[in-house]
């Protein structure tokens, strides 16, 4: 039922963002997981650019999140679906990077625009832990030599969000800033200003 519930899943957070767009919210990006077997249909970029085209969203406000096992399974095929998404304008990451297994050359290969670094790596991290140090900062360096964003996921303390700027993480997320929030509650943190979800006004 996964591909079926992907659908239901897409739909709706569409429907959400149009509705926050709406209202002036236009800095949002949504990050929307994709499952694998998602991607054993060839029609999967024609049905997410259409839903786009449904809702009036531009395609660099939606980032697809992938898992590395994507790289590894049926590669060719799959980096010419992610390229289709690109082409239409939608940002494409890699989340929990670090936990699977995964190749350079595909990596080096997929039209990706950013690397997720897992939760389990930042939990750890604090400035006298050399090893959860060592493997961030490896792992922005792969990044970097590629061209990709990074994001840290889990993010729950000041010393970690500090830790993770000196490292080189680009953006974060994690209780540090917010805990996961039902649609009406997210949208009263956007409207006290707490995150640059509106588009700037002239006057700014």
């Amino acid at each position: 039922m996964i591909v079926e519930i992907g659908e239901w899943v897409v739909e709706q957070a569409l429907r959400q963002l149009a509705e926050w767009r709406s209202r002036g919210f236009t800095g949002l990006q949504l990050a929307i997981n994709l499952s694998p077997k998602e991607f054993d249909r060839a029609d999967l970029p024609g049905r997410l650019l259409q839903a786009l085209v449904t809702h009036a969203i531009p395609g660099e406000a939606l980032d697809i999140e992938i898992t590395e096992n994507l790289l590894m399974k049926d590669a060719e095929k799959n980096i010419e679906m992610v390229k289709q998404l690109r082409n239409g304008g939608l940002r494409v990451s890699i989340d929990d990077f670090g936990t699977r297994y995964s190749s350079l050359n595909y990596l080096r290969r997929f039209p990706i625009n950013s690397i997720k670094i897992d939760q389990s790596f930042v939990r750890d991290l604090n400035a006298d832990n050399s090893s959860s140090t060592s493997i961030i900062h490896a792992i922005a360096c792969i990044a970097r030599s590629f061209g990709l964003r990074i994001l840290a996921e889990g993010v729950e303390s000041q010393a970690q969000k500090e830790l993770l700027g000196i490292l080189g993480c680009d953006d974060m997320q994690g209780f540090l800033f917010s805990p996961p929030l039902p649609a009406d509650e997210f949208e009263s943190f956007l409207g006290s200003g707490a995150f640059p979800a509106r588009a700037p006004t002239p006057e700014s």
